[in-house]
């Protein structure tokens, strides 16, 4: 935890109460130990694909699809969300987690497989492009990502804080690698940076041109 206790649940007292896809998505993550953005980073993408009128979002690193059901919730019907994951038996949950859902059927696609080799074969542009995938990737994948995102669009990666660890002296070589993403999108000419410390860090890049 990066925030403060007292002000994280703070803010979790603020956010709205999820609906029942979301609290059922949460339990399942805590009953299994699978590590989710959680409703206070949920909320924040949300509030980001609204804000620019999002209505095509690729996501690298799905795990069971909970970010991607916010995301749904932001784009409509008329909106696409396509989910990537290494783990063929995570998109197996979210299908069944969506399959008959008001707000993700027809909206969420997946794809299995690297994200890297994912991206080489994506067609642009998407309005948001939102990554959490092995750290050591995410420099490359940013490359890979960053042609097939319009200008005025959002590149966004959780877990750049690593825990508050990217103040480590001798950071390990994860971390490492998260530093180094972080410095790469915050010094890109093109990308005007900022994080999020809610949960464990959250980048959100705007493109400014190609």
């Amino acid at each position: 935890m990066i925030l403060d206790a007292a002000v994280e649940n703070y803010l979790y007292e603020l956010i709205p109460t999820g609906d029942a896809k979301t609290k059922e998505m949460e339990a399942y993550g805590r009953e299994h130990k699978f590590p989710i953005v959680g409703p206070l980073v949920g909320h924040f993408l949300f509030q980001m694909a609204k804000i620019i009128g999002a209505k095509r979002v690729l996501e690298l690193g799905s795990g069971y699809g909970y970010s991607a059901y916010w995301f749904a919730k932001a784009v409509g019907k008329d909106g696409k969300v396509i989910c990537t994951d290494l783990a063929e038996e995570n998109l197996f949950l979210c299908e069944k987690y969506f399959a008959d859902d008001d707000v993700a059927a027809g909206v969420i696609r997946y794809e299995v497989g690297d994200a890297l080799q994912t991206l080489d074969r994506m067609e642009g542009p998407f309005d948001i492009i939102f990554m959490d995938i092995k750290k050591n990737q995410y420099s490359e994948a940013f490359e890979k990502a960053f042609p097939l995102l319009r200008v005025g669009g959002l590149f966004m990666a959780d877990n750049v804080l690593r825990k508050g660890t990217v103040t480590d002296e001798n950071p390990d070589e994860l971390t490492q690698a998260i530093k180094d993403f972080n410095k790469l999108v915050f010094s890109h000419p093109k990308l005007i940076s900022s994080i999020n410390p809610i949960r464990d860090g959250v980048l959100v890049s705007l493109k400014i041109s190609h």
